[in-house]
């Protein structure tokens, strides 16, 4: 993304775009997006992110993985770890997009999410 400039370049070795998350100094933010991408620079070709049935409240646990960027209700997301991330909140495998890995408040552990739903409407966690 740094390369075709949409991000801004890093002039830290090792990183490509300059988005360091506060949360995880070194660091950049997390992104992932349905399909094929590369991932800490090798190719994937389907790239799985995990979904909500309900996408216009993210209640429950229902859900299920899209890998085609066509049919995914979910362009792209970005995320960062959160306050602790080595939480189980932080590492769920549903993360970033289950409202129960959402970082809430202070003192909380889990993610913080921007995303992009199907119509290029950006929304994120509270």
């Amino acid at each position: 993304m740094a390369d075709q400039r949409y991000l801004p370049r890093s002039p830290q070795a090792g990183r490509e775009a300059n988005l360091e998350d506060p949360f995880a100094v070194g660091h950049t933010y997390k992104y992932a997006a349905p399909g094929p991408q590369l991932l800490n620079g090798d190719p994937v070709n389907n790239y799985e992110l995990w979904v909500p049935d309900n996408l216009a409240t993210f209640a429950g646990m229902e859900g299920e993985y899209h890998r085609d960027p066509l049919t995914s209700p979910v362009r792209w997301v970005v995320w960062s770890l959160g306050p602790r991330p080595d939480s189980p909140k932080s590492r769920s495998s549903r993360a970033p997009l289950s409202a129960d890995s959402w970082y809430r408040r202070a003192g909380d552990s889990g993610v913080i999410v921007r995303f992009a739903d199907r119509d290029g409407l950006q929304r994120k966690s509270p």
